[in-house]
């Protein structure tokens, strides 16, 4: 299960989860491939496209952004945060055994302008 979550001001918030089991090399491990969350819990200014897999910040200023992944990591997880493209933060997850129960966090504050 993936959360992610984003926290601006003046309705830039964002919350979703993704809870659909992914298995195998899927385009999620991919470094350019965007995660497309199937649980909206908190979107009021509608700034996620779904079919894309972002969220677009609706002014400059200063976010504080979250992201969990936990589940069953048959080998390592990793996964990045873009900023406007550009990769931004990074954690990589790897499992010693093959069948290990892991969690990857990373919190960040930005200044997206």
């Amino acid at each position: 299960m993936i959360f992610f979550y984003v926290l601006g001001y003046n309705e830039a918030g964002f919350l979703a989860a993704l809870s659909s089991h992914v298995s195998g090399r899927s385009s999620i491990n991919n470094s350019s491939s965007a995660i497309k969350f199937d649980r909206i819990i908190y979107d009021p200014g509608k700034n996620y496209n779904s079919g894309e897999g972002v969220f677009r910040v609706p002014h400059s200023g200063m976010y504080h952004i979250f992201c969990q992944l936990y589940g069953n990591i048959q080998k390592s997880l990793q996964y990045y945060l873009r900023v406007n493209g550009t990769a931004t933060a990074y954690t990589y997850e790897y499992a010693a055994s093959s069948s290990t129960h892991r969690s990857a966090t990373f919190s960040i504050v930005f200044s997206i302008v």
